[in-house]
Order: structure tokens, then C-alpha cells, then sequence
């Protein structure tokens, strides 16, 4: 659970608004909840494929940086 906390942490700190002059990205920036539905895909794609040993964990790490950033 360490690693993931510290996950969140670092993910944390770097989301940062982009400057005003910074081009728009394709699928990127924004508020993490409007990528939990991409995320929750994603996770179940990799589990599947046998890359994620505790997908669980993953996505409430994924709710904790939610949260977090709401604050």
C-alpha cells in the first residue's frame, strides 16, 4: 500500500494546470474523475493480459487521487 500512496502523492504534485499560452492536448488535462471510465477499461484490458496483480488497489488509488484533488 506504501507504493501506491506514494504513487498518489507524486500524481498529486504533478497535476498542475497548464499555462494559459500551452497547447491543448488530445485527451489530456482536466479533472481526474473524467477519466475514471477510460481508467477502469484500461485496468480491466491489463488485468485480463495478467499485467495488474491487484486491480483493486489500482482503482482505489485512482479514487484516493480523486478525492485528493477535490480538495
Amino acid at each position: 500500500m506504501a507504493a501506491a500512496d506514494a504513487l498518489a502523492a507524486f500524481l498529486t504534485a504533478l497535476h498542475q494546470p497548464a499555462p494559459e499560452q500551452a497547447p491543448a492536448g488530445r485527451d489530456r488535462g482536466g479533472p481526474l474523475a473524467d477519466y475514471d471510465e477510460g481508467f477502469v477499461k484500461g485496468l480491466a484490458s491489463a488485468t485480463e493480459m495478467g499485467l495488474i496483480p491487484d486491480p483493486d488497489a489500482a482503482h482505489a488509488a485512482l479514487r484516493r487521487l480523486i478525492a485528493t484533488a477535490h480538495r
